[in-house]
């Protein structure tokens, strides 16, 4: 299927996350090395030069980023599966690219093994094997971004023109957000494409749209049973009112088409 597709590859990103079964593992992050490739067709980008007609590779070491850094991952296969059921979703409109319809993602942990072991896996998903299920809101629609039996929830929210939703953090969990569209403001202060936040147990932010187009926004909830370490035990007492940023300083949405 690739054989006439083209090709954008992201190599060598180091992440530092938390991921593995073992008890040492949950509590420490350690470096994960990502290369991954897309295949989809750019005709369009190469003619007019415009990112929404391929695929922005910044934001995609992006959401790499964030995916591996909050999704706390048992197994390398699954944090290589939720990457790549992002990475061909079908996109946005506050966010809009061309849909890969192909990708490959290989996952590597340098620092895992003894005696210069390195264990690596490379998974390579097709976009139509993924199901997108949707739940339709009175404010937009939630989409299902992860796996049905998968340790954590992963989905993608959006926002329609002129509405606002509040969300509150279940019980016992922690959430992490990373905003997608360019024209969201959370609790009356406009948000930078990019941020992240973290919310913990019982947390209340109000999302609101004022733009013309559906809004967007990516949620990781966690269940808190996995060991954590005293760092991240002291931060869950507060939300991240104003998160990290995973997306380049000039993002520029007008660039997007």
């Amino acid at each position: 299927m690739t054989a006439r597709l083209d090709e954008i590859s992201v190599r060598g990103l180091i992440v530092d996350c938390v991921i593995g079964v073992y008890r040492a593992e949950r509590l420490a992050p350690q470096p994960i090395q990502v290369d991954m490739t897309v295949y989809l067709d750019t005709r369009a980008a190469a003619v007019d030069g415009i990112i929404a007609h391929t695929i922005d590779y910044a934001r995609l070491c992006g959401n790499i980023r964030f995916l591996l850094e909050r999704g706390r991952f048992q197994t390398m296969e699954a944090a290589a599966d939720a990457i790549l059921r992002l990475a061909l979703a079908p996109s946005t409109p506050d966010a809009p690219q061309v849909r890969a319809l192909v990708g490959m993602a290989a996952l590597t942990k340098p620092n895992a093994l003894t005696h210069h072991a390195v264990p690596s896996i490379r998974i390579v998903r097709e976009s139509n094997e993924f199901q997108y299920d949707v739940t339709v809101a009175s404010w937009g629609k939630i989409e299902s971004m992860s796996a049905p039996q998968a340790k954590c929830r992963i989905v993608r929210s959006q926002l329609r023109p002129g509405e606002s939703c509040e969300l509150v953090t279940p019980e016992r969990s922690v959430v992490h957000e990373l905003v997608l569209g360019a024209n969201l403001s959370i609790d009356g202060d406009r948000t930078r494409r990019g941020t992240a936040f973290e919310w913990p147990d019982g947390a209340a932010r109000r999302y609101k749209n004022g733009s013309t187009i559906d809004q967007s926004w990516l949620s990781i909830e966690l269940p808190l049973v996995m060991p954590i370490s005293n760092r991240e035990a002291n931060r869950l007492g507060q939300s991240e009112k104003q998160g990290g940023s995973y997306y380049p300083e000039h993002d520029d949405a007008a660039l997007h088409g």
